[in-house]
């Protein structure tokens, strides 16, 4: 399941066949996207009509996309941080892994 974004840099929000990586604690596989871990209820939240799992496999078994459209746009912001405060509200300082920060 993927859930496309207008953005100028083709990120968007998808689904994931590889689960056991949401357990991880460096999730970083992809290539920039984001990963819903479940994108099910993520669908019946925004969609005007449910989705259900035996909808999503008739996509998968004729191997054709079924595209939904909102009716409405929802406002979507990503921000890359590389500080943030854990639980004892200790600066934490994270690896830049896109690089993205300038020295």
């Amino acid at each position: 399941m993927k859930f496309n974004l207008t953005d100028p840099f083709n990120v968007y929000m998808h689904d994931t066949n590889n689960k056991s990586a949401f357990l991880s604690q460096k999730r970083f596989y992809s290539h920039g996207c984001i990963r819903i871990e479940q994108p099910l209820q993520l669908a019946n939240c925004i969609l005007p009509r449910p989705v259900d799992s035996s909808f999503v496999q008739s996509c998968l078994k004729d191997e054709k996309p079924m595209e939904l459209n909102l009716v409405n746009a929802i406002p979507v912001f990503v921000i890359y941080s590389t500080v943030t405060a854990n639980a004892g509200k200790e600066v934490v300082y994270l690896k830049d892994i896109y690089r993205l920060l300038k020295k």
